[in-house]
């Protein structure tokens, strides 16, 4: 029975600790991916986990950032501005200029090194 609540207060904080590093990451990442016509699209870029959203950079506007979602196992990376999607996907007459994607799927082997790195650390060292 202390076992569960000392280990919940151990995983816990170091599972959170790795989805800020990832989402840091990833945030980064898709940063240096997207279209820099005038900025916004890039600065809107965030990353929200459970108990924090990542700041929006230079030329975003209020409500740009992504959502913070409902539980604490899960990291939201994107971003709110309106004509993202055209971007991510193209439209039938614009060609497609991925940032997100490939910055998740370049980046799975580091996300999941990040990821066991935060988590052994969180268990080795107790916090």
């Amino acid at each position: 029975m202390g076992w569960t609540a000392t280990a919940a207060g151990v995983i816990d904080p170091a599972i959170h600790r790795a989805l800020t590093a990832v989402g840091m990451y990833l945030q980064g990442d898709a940063r240096t991916r997207a279209p820099r016509d005038t900025g916004r699209l890039i600065g809107s870029i965030t990353f929200a986990t459970q108990r924090e959203v990542s700041q929006t950079g230079h030329g975003a506007q209020p409500g740009d950032a992504v959502s913070r979602p409902n539980d604490a196992e899960t990291l939201h990376v994107g971003t709110n501005v309106k004509y993202a999607a055209y971007q991510e996907y193209g439209t039938r007459k614009m060609a497609a200029q991925p940032y997100l994607r490939p910055a998740l799927d370049n980046n799975r082997k580091e996300v999941r090194e990040i990821f066991a790195d935060y988590l052994r650390r969180g268990l080795r060292d107790g916090k």
